[in-house]
């Protein structure tokens, strides 16, 4: 029974172990993006990957619509998702509704890398004003889930910025970012408001 109890201990520590070394990989991935490079706020000197500039028509920001149902409107949202260049696969994504109508409070939900550390406070900033503050709610194989409640102070300021960035700390202490582009954010949320 002892040897039993000591076995699962074992096993568990390592599958610990493991998990830990599996939810660090996709960030270092993160390297070779199409939109933006994560990257660490020490050193200061680290480059940015510089994104390519959509075309005046085109816009950074998707709008999107779950399928409608009879005697029900559909719930429409902008996205805007970062990937990695080679492969596919997502690094952030953060997209903003509004439940409640347009011109309301909107919502959000924030999808950051795995490797957040959880316990921490994670952050949005618009350019360089001030820090709004959330916290990241689970993680999954996807990756780590914040969901924002997200003021009209803040539209306003998405709409006048250029860039909204996401910090937090990853499980080996690091500080991290992520920026978003808002370029044709204002005209996504004009659709978003004509659905």
């Amino acid at each position: 029974m002892i040897l039993k109890n000591l076995m699962k201990r074992q096993v568990s520590l390592w599958l610990f172990m493991f998990c830990l070394g599996c939810v660090a990989v996709p960030f270092s991935h993160a390297q070779s993006l199409t939109g933006r490079k994560p990257k660490q706020l020490q050193p200061p000197s680290q480059q940015k990957l510089q994104q390519a500039q959509p075309q005046p028509e085109q816009s950074y920001w998707i709008p999107r619509c779950e399928a409608s149902v009879e005697g029900v409107l559909p719930k429409c949202e902008i996205f805007q998702r970062l990937l990695v260049k080679d492969t596919g696969q997502r690094v952030a994504e953060l997209a903003i509704g509004f439940p409640d109508g347009v011109g309301k409070n909107a919502r959000g939900v924030a999808v950051l890398p795995l490797g957040i550390l959880l316990n921490e406070k994670t952050s949005l900033r618009i350019d360089d004003g001030a820090l709004f503050n959330f916290q990241v709610r689970y993680c999954t194989q996807n990756g780590c889930y914040a969901f924002l409640d997200i003021t009209p102070q803040i539209i306003a300021e998405m709409k006048r910025g250029g860039e909204a960035s996401f910090y937090f700390i990853t499980i080996e202490g690091k500080e991290m970012q992520i920026d978003l582009s808002l370029v044709g954010f204002t005209k996504a949320l004009e659709v978003l408001g004509a659905l």
